[in-house]
């Protein structure tokens, strides 16, 4: 029996926080310490036999929380917040600069706006709130490499909107990527302080091991069972709240099946099997399947109808009438996963 929880707004709620503003600087060896800095590399040890491993670490495309000797870049919040837990941590290269909390009134704003939003029911403005107050932190602030659609006849701004049909198969679109504009390159880079994102995420991540961190005390880690960036699904009951930052119940289960990241069944009180499966959309499993799926086997599954691929399957008139996709669903045993029984446990490194 779980209990879901997630954190509203969980990334504008850590916009109250410190951020980096101005010129970074490296300090020199004597002056490196635990007690200043606002970015540093670091070799670190986390106990092995921790079950929830504080500090993110990337392995190629996936991001790991592993215990174990490893080293990398982590901001100064996340690496103190660390060692405060236990975790041995060594600075080797730190860099610092001034830190205000910038974006606290901007936050709270997008908090209000989208809360009072979400009174009048107006779901559109609360998603456009949601977008505005993420943009910081998201893909946007992150990626300096974002493709576009646009009309192949014009390349400047459409300015009237009133009419237009931006996916039509009679009109010709080119997809092109915004990082050749040199000019919007220097713009992003005048407007996007990556040290920014990097504080944000820093924070909402120590937030949420504290949620988690506080579930696995009352009812230890058989009792934890997934976490996704906010989310925190375990047998422990938290306190919640109807503010950012504030836990929120988002539902109750009486069985649950956890295969991947965001790849998971659970039944409701009311006998209802919910899935979420990212990348396995249109793909709807049975509780029989996500058992097999629990104990290490592997599922074919065909879609069920036509798949669309992408806009331009549609620009080009392909026909879609025909196209069946199968996909090999893999468990996490087929993931260099540590197993324990149906447990899984942090990745030693």
């Amino acid at each position: 029996k779980l209990n879901l929880y997630d954190i509203r707004s969980m990334y504008v709620s850590c916009y109250n926080t410190d951020i980096p503003v101005g010129t970074m600087e490296f300090l020199s060896k004597k002056y490196i310490s635990m007690d200043r800095g606002t970015i540093a590399f670091a070799k670190v040890h986390v106990p092995e036999d921790w079950f929830i491993g504080p500090l993110p670490y990337h392995i190629g495309s996936s991001l790991l929380f592993p215990v174990g000797k490893f080293e990398g870049w982590w901001d100064m919040k996340e690496l103190r917040y660390a060692q405060s837990l236990g975790v041995k941590v060594n600075l080797q290269i730190q860099l610092e600069c001034e830190e205000v909390p910038a974006l606290d009134a901007f936050g709270k704003m997008m908090i209000d706006l989208r809360q009072q939003a979400s009174k009048d029911e107006n779901f559109e403005l609360t998603r456009l709130w949601k977008a505005l107050g993420v943009q910081l932190v998201g893909k946007f602030a992150q990626n300096s490499r974002r493709s576009r659609i646009k009309h192949i006849s014009n390349f400047n701004t459409i300015r009237e909107m009133e009419g237009w049909t931006f996916i039509d198969s009679d009109e010709q679109y080119l997809e092109g990527d915004r990082a050749e504009n040199k000019a919007l390159r220097k713009h992003l880079l005048k407007t996007l302080k990556p040290a920014v994102a990097v504080r944000i995420r820093a924070e909402a991540r120590i937030r949420h091991h504290k949620k988690m961190m506080e579930a696995q005390e009352k009812v230890g880690p058989e009792g934890l069972f997934y976490c996704d960036t906010d989310s925190v699904y375990t047998q422990a009951t938290l306190e919640t709240g109807d503010y950012a930052g504030e836990l929120q119940e988002i539902g109750k289960a009486d069985r649950a099946y956890f295969i991947m990241r965001k790849f998971y069944g659970f039944v409701t009180p009311e006998g209802v099997l919910r899935q979420r499966s990212s990348g396995f959309s249109g793909y709807r499993l049975t509780e029989t399947q996500f058992k097999s799926l629990l104990e290490g086997e592997e599922l074919k599954i065909v879609t069920p109808g036509a798949v669309l691929t992408s806009p331009g399957d549609i620009l080009r008139g392909t026909p879609t009438d025909s196209i069946h996709k199968e996909r090999l669903v893999r468990t996490s045993t087929t993931q260099n996963r540590e197993i324990s029984g149906l447990t899984t446990k942090p990745i030693k490194l």
